[in-house]
């Protein structure tokens, strides 16, 4: 029999949390030869992600959040009310059908207004529960901020529901979950694992046309608020009359096909050696190519970046949270990358960083990376491994006397 695991992840915006929960995904079934996951995500690009082995997913209606802060269905027509019943209700159906041995929940403890709730009171009456984990990203938001949404909605004490919180970074950068004081006020222990880096081979592709010029990328994650940071490089690589270095600007794909025809004009006209892309498919092998990388700040490229040591210069977004601002200044105080507001991105700023990338060296980091199998191993571990059926046994025995 297989160990089941079953992953949820809200997915209102960008690609991270599903991302996160893909890579842990996989190293479960590399870990574990008889665990299998089903993905819960809201992501609208759930059903194109690459799965692991013996990995599946369930898609959930999709929201988003408006400009002023509210949920809002993405697609369906009904209010934010009527797709949230849905989605709770497609959720509890799935973990009453799958009855996963744990169930690990990302960022969001009680789901998208609450849609985790019918299902966290139906499965804590439940003898045969699974074993439920809140994993939690190193930096969530302003801890004030954060400590006073989840009084308004009620979390705190939804996260006595859970039977370990774990935390997706390294107890060296100061994370959220500390300045929380979650191990003191949860019943719950809580775990730093360490940053969810994928396990994959050699970052450095094959060289290709241009090899032997220097590389920058340029990249900003799913790309829904990454245009002001590409348009302001295109500017930056528009001062040179003639660029010593080629650049990759990696769109994401939910920036509007607007705005990227907006990019790919521009670049046009620059008539650079300058290549704007909405999906680089390794992009791993892209940026362990680079020299230099110009990124935003979010949770996933920002790990990369620590696995591959490419000099970096992480612009993150400060607004309508500070996540990703408060993780480039502490990574940027432990690591190889530097950071910058967006506003205060000036050409000068660009071409110091890109002049001195190109002769900086890599450099590891002291920072624990294996986040994802730290992780892994916990969740096996707190699932005994099935016993062979004896049935097998015995066709296996009666293989070898034939």
């Amino acid at each position: 029999m297989s160990r089941k695991f079953l992953l949820y992840s809200h997915d209102t915006y960008g690609l991270g949390h599903l991302r996160r929960n893909t890579t842990i995904a996989a190293a479960l079934t590399a870990e574990g030869n008889d665990a299998e996951v089903l993905l819960i995500s809201g992501s609208p690009r759930s059903a194109s992600f690459p799965l692991p082995p013996r990995t599946d997913v369930v898609q959930l209606p999709s929201v988003t959040k408006s400009s002023a802060g509210r949920y809002v269905p993405r697609r369906l027509t009904g209010d934010i009310t009527s797709v949230v019943e849905l989605r709770a209700a497609v959720i509890d159906s799935a973990v009453a059908a799958y009855r996963p041995d744990v169930m690990l929940v990302d960022h969001s403890p009680a789901g998208v207004n609450g849609e985790l709730r019918p299902c966290l009171a139906r499965i804590s009456a439940d003898p045969g529960r699974p074993r439920l984990v809140l994993g939690l990203r190193d930096i969530i938001d302003d801890a004030a901020k954060v400590a006073s949404q989840w009084s308004s909605e009620g979390l705190w004490d939804v996260l006595d529901e859970y039977d370990e919180i774990v935390v997706y970074g390294d107890p060296a950068v100061c994370s959220t979950a500390t300045e929380l004081g979650l191990a003191e006020r949860c019943s719950a222990p809580v775990t730093h694992v360490g940053y969810t880096a994928p396990q994959c081979g050699p970052s450095r592709r094959p060289k290709g046309h241009g090899a032997d010029t220097p590389l920058v990328v340029v990249t900003v994650g799913g790309g829904g608020d990454g245009f002001n940071l590409c348009a302001r490089y295109l500017e930056f690589v528009a001062h040179w009359s003639s660029p010593t270095f080629r650049s990759v600007v990696v769109t994401g794909p939910l920036m509007s096909s607007r705005r990227r025809r907006e990019l790919r004009c521009v670049a046009a006209r620059i008539r650079a050696n300058v290549e704007v892309v909405e999906h680089e498919p390794d992009l791993r092998g892209l940026l362990g190519e680079a020299s230099a990388v110009v990124s935003m700040a979010g949770y996933n490229t920002a790990v990369e970046l620590l696995t591959l040591g490419t000099p970096s210069l992480l612009v993150p977004r400060s607004f309508p949270r500070r996540e990703q601002l408060l993780r480039a200044q502490r990574l940027a105080g432990v690591s190889h990358m530097d950071w910058c507001p967006l506003d205060e991105l000036t050409t000068q700023r660009l071409a110091r960083f890109v002049s001195g990338a190109s002769s900086a060296p890599r450099e590891s980091t002291n920072l624990d990376l294996n986040g994802a199998v730290n992780v892994a191993n916990r969740l096996l571990g707190a699932v005994p491994a099935a016993k062979v059926p004896l049935t097998e046994i015995l066709m296996t025995q009666g293989a070898g006397h034939g």
